[in-house]
């Protein structure tokens, strides 16, 4: 009975027993060839290939290139070395340095860990070896701000750190985790925001799961605009706590209203690419006077998803009406972003009135729970 119940605890764990550190790409939407390391704090050690080449001291910086089939590391007092493989290992892990690059405008990253750089086709791959809860707590600053009520980083901790356990090596063919840029999470380094770090360390561990057990998908947005979406009606996936909702904490909020005008012109473009006869037809905002989110608009007998005029137009969420007058066509919306999942807005309002993340999240995620990560599992892959 015994050895039944340790292999039940070992298929519900797969790959999350393990995850204290995780490997993130540095400069994923750049892809750099050379990049600068400085050690701020500490000393460390390069490695080159497995073996220890030399010692780096606070504020020496090291040149790391992509040179021919190798990777080249070079010091201002002129030391350099060829390799395929380099490691930069601190002699105390809370040893702290930068990384950046020449002559380009993204901010200087500032972190902690390791780094590990080899070559990657046309550029260097980079990656910082990090401690998730350290790596959480960027996460959390990049994702949600600087500004909101203790309850409300909470929140954003759980859903960053649900986000990471369930898609742990989705780069796994690429050699890492994580990214550093959207496809992933924003990553850009240690923090020393109090409230985020003391959010992360108080919700350490835990994560969102279904009735099933398994990891959810923690989608978030910034404002819903009073209406999130379903998940079928933004992406292929149906989950069931992933519904839309009426969220009045959201309209309590400072509002995000936004408005598009766009050429006549230019519209019948879009329709005409979709075998749409132009018609001088008005979509108005319903009798009622309420904006209501919609999947659809019947365009002259066809219906045409908000998503797509949302992508072809660049608006800010798909929560709009659309009116005509003369040759100009109006598009009136309300919200920012997806409208998926956890409205940050509304779940900030939520915070300010005294709701605790577990209440959060239970609202934005209906029929969910908030459990140890060790008793989570990978949701099933089709």
């Amino acid at each position: 009975m015994l050895r039944y119940i340790t292999c039940i605890i070992l298929f519900l764990l797969p790959g999350l027993a393990n995850g204290e550190e995780i490997s993130v790409k540095l400069f994923s939407k750049t892809h750099p060839s050379t990049f600068i390391f400085t050690p701020s704090t500490g000393n460390w050690k390069v490695i080159c290939n497995g073996q220890e080449s030399i010692s780096v001291n606070p504020g020496e910086p090291v040149i790391i290139s992509k040179y021919d089939s190798k990777v080249l590391y070079k010091t201002l007092d002129g030391v350099s070395h060829l390799t395929d493989t380099l490691r930069i290992i601190p002699d105390n892990p809370d040893n702290i340095f930068t990384v950046r690059q020449p002559s380009n405008k993204e901010l200087l990253k500032t972190l902690n860990g390791s780094l590990k750089v080899f070559l990657f086709p046309g550029s260097l791959m980079i990656l910082n070896i990090v401690d998730i809860e350290t790596y959480l707590a960027g996460v959390v600053r990049a994702e949600a701000g600087s500004k909101g009520p203790a309850e409300y980083f909470k929140t954003q901790a759980v859903i960053a750190r649900t986000y990471v356990y369930r898609h742990l090596g989705r780069h796994k063919l690429d050699g890492y985790d994580m990214c550093d840029d959207v496809h992933c999470q924003v990553y850009l380094g240690i923090i020393t925001e109090k409230v985020i770090l003391d959010a992360c360390n108080s919700t350490k561990g835990l994560v969102i799961v279904d009735k099933d057990s398994s990891l959810i998908i923690s989608a978030f947005h910034a404002n819903c605009g009073g209406q999130t979406a379903s998940s079928g009606d933004v992406w292929v996936t149906t989950e069931p706590y992933l519904v839309s909702l009426h969220d009045n904490f959201c309209l309590e909020g400072k509002p995000v209203v936004w408005e598009r005008k766009i050429p006549i012109a230019e519209w019948k473009s879009f329709l005409s690419s979709k075998n749409i006869v132009f018609k001088p037809d008005t979509l108005s905002i319903p009798s009622s006077g309420i904006l209501v989110r919609q999947t659809h608009f019947n365009i002259n007998g066809t219906k045409v998803s908000a998503i797509e005029i949302r992508n072809r137009f660049r608006l800010k969420s798909t929560l709009f009406v659309i009116r005509q007058s003369g040759e100009t066509l109006t598009i009136k919306g309300k919200g920012y972003g997806h409208g998926v999942g956890l409205c940050q807005d509304g779940a900030r309002v939520m915070a300010s009135r005294g709701r605790s993340y577990r209440e959060i999240t239970g609202f934005y995620f209906p029929g969910t729970f908030i459990v140890n990560v060790k008793n989570a599992r990978q949701p099933v892959r089709p």
